[in-house]
């Protein structure tokens, strides 16, 4: 008789240890598949989108536009324009020759950069004692060739430059310029934003085979005293790395001739 409920009892303990184990089992696929692979699904999804992020690209759509008499050209952001100022009054034009005075404007309105050609009676000396120092912060090397002379590199460079004013102030601007003092990063000492955003003209003409000269830069040319100023070289020269000012230099560094 005890011995039958031994049997009986240890049929039991295996009935009851075999439910556990195949509970145990049970529970432990649900896990997998409810835990484990919708993790493993979740992680994949991540990855995938992530690439997806990468691969999208910005187009910048441009168009060309040429200064009608010297008919340099330059390439700008679609959404920009450029507004001719026309032939100026103040009586500078003595002969029968049209000149370029152009606006290059943004999204909102503002100039960014302007274009004059045909400029004329830049005289004078820079001595060494007029000279300021200048910091050379990028330079691009253009299409424009032909310029070689005593002071004049033989190429046209677009770059961005920091000046330091007599009075411990900071300026900023872009232009073209054939300047050789202009043509390497770093510290130089020449007349400033007077003279060095001046280049020789090319097509327009005067009637007597002169060219003029022309300026394409932010800043214009002949002094800083309409400029904003800056306490520190690192302010003025942030002043020309925004969005527009980036843009502004690649139109610089577009520039060629028809």
């Amino acid at each position: 008789m005890s011995n039958r409920h031994d049997q009986h009892g240890s049929a039991h303990v295996i009935i009851i240890v075999g439910l556990v184990v195949a509970l145990v089992a049970a529970l432990g696929v649900v896990f997998y598949q409810n835990f484990i692979v919708k993790q493993s699904t979740t992680q994949t999804n991540t990855v995938s989108n992530t690439t997806k992020s990468d691969e999208v690209k910005t187009t910048v759509v441009s168009k060309e536009y040429c200064a009608t008499y010297e008919q340099l050209c330059f390439t700008m952001p679609d959404t920009w324009k450029v507004v001719d100022l026309g032939q100026p009054t103040d009586g500078r034009l003595s002969g029968e020759y049209k000149i370029d005075r152009l606006e290059i404007r943004n999204e909102t309105g503002t100039k960014v950069l302007g274009l004059e050609s045909g400029i004329s009676g830049i005289g004078g000396v820079c001595s060494d004692e007029d000279k300021s120092p200048l910091s050379v912060m990028s330079v691009y090397t253009t299409k424009l060739t032909g310029y070689a002379d005593e002071w004049s590199d033989d190429r046209a460079y677009a770059v961005r430059v920091v000046s330091k004013g007599i009075d411990g102030k900071y300026h900023a601007g872009m232009y073209l310029t054939t300047a050789k003092e202009l043509t390497n990063l770093g510290e130089t000492q020449n007349c400033g934003f007077g003279y060095t955003p001046l280049i020789s003209g090319k097509k327009l003409d005067y009637g007597n085979g002169a060219h003029g000269q022309l300026s394409f830069s932010s800043v214009g040319f002949g002094g800083t005293s309409s400029l904003p100023k800056y306490d520190t070289k690192t302010a003025a020269f942030d002043s020309l790395n925004t969005s527009d000012m980036n843009k502004a230099y690649d139109i610089l560094r577009s520039a060629h001739y028809k």
